[in-house]
């Protein structure tokens, strides 16, 4: 509920979180979420461990694939049931399940949509504010992938592949996921040029820990993605 000044309250916002065999980890990705206030769907991608029974004990919803189909189609799972009111938010937010984004950044991003009553998407970009924890090569791929954006997609972004977002809800009738695996990315970059969304960059935390990397995509793929990205 918004306050009387006009206050987002972390319950308007529905976490989506993609995950696929991160028992590991995955209490501490959500624990701090619930405990601020937010609502946190899991959408457990074909997980041969107890990733979604431990999702449900830490205060998430879980919508289970029965195999694995890709990180792009767990989010359009996530987005659809919003899109047909099995869940209710003022504002979707997409968060990693691996430990990688913080849940204190949130509020950065609610902040942005208070800031700016027209506003539909809020972009997270590593490189607004201090981004020496990021891995060398990654500081100089992705920018170049960023700036390759304003030619490709028509869009001035400082992180092309950073995977937390927030939506306004009613923004997702615009942002349909087609794509399974990672280059659902682009396609939702494609979406908020096409349909015209507002949308603004705001500066998020990325923690790279041994095991963070460890269940990233390769950085070949990395490398692959620039690549086809550079011939649109």
């Amino acid at each position: 509920m918004t306050t009387s000044e006009g206050t987002v309250q972390p319950s308007e916002v529905l976490c989506i979180i993609p995950a696929l065999n991160e028992s590991e980890v995955i209490s501490n990705v959500i624990g701090p979420l619930v405990s601020i206030g937010y609502r946190v769907l899991l959408i457990d991608d074909g997980s041969r461990d107890s990733t979604a029974d431990i999702a449900r004990t830490s205060g998430a919803e879980v919508i289970s694939h029965p195999i694995n189909l890709g990180q792009g189609a767990s989010l359009e799972t996530g987005f659809e049931a919003v899109r047909r009111g099995l869940l209710t938010a003022t504002y979707v937010a997409t968060f990693d399940a691996d430990g990688q984004h913080s849940a204190e950044d949130l509020a950065i991003m609610l902040k942005a949509f208070q800031s700016d009553p027209h506003l539909q998407v809020a972009l997270g970009s590593r490189f607004l504010q201090n981004s020496t924890q990021v891995p060398r090569l990654k500081r100089i791929l992705l920018p170049l992938s960023a700036k390759l954006a304003r030619l490709t997609l028509g869009l001035t972004l400082t992180d092309r592949n950073n995977g937390m977002r927030m939506f306004r809800a009613d923004a997702l009738a615009d942002v349909r996921i087609t794509v399974p695996g990672y280059g659902h990315a682009d396609e939702i970059l494609h979406a908020i040029r096409r349909a015209k969304l507002r949308y603004t960059e705001v500066p998020v935390r990325i923690v790279y820990t041994d095991y963070s990397k460890g269940k990233g995509q390769p950085l070949i793929n990395a490398v692959r993605i620039l690549f086809d990205q550079m011939l649109g």
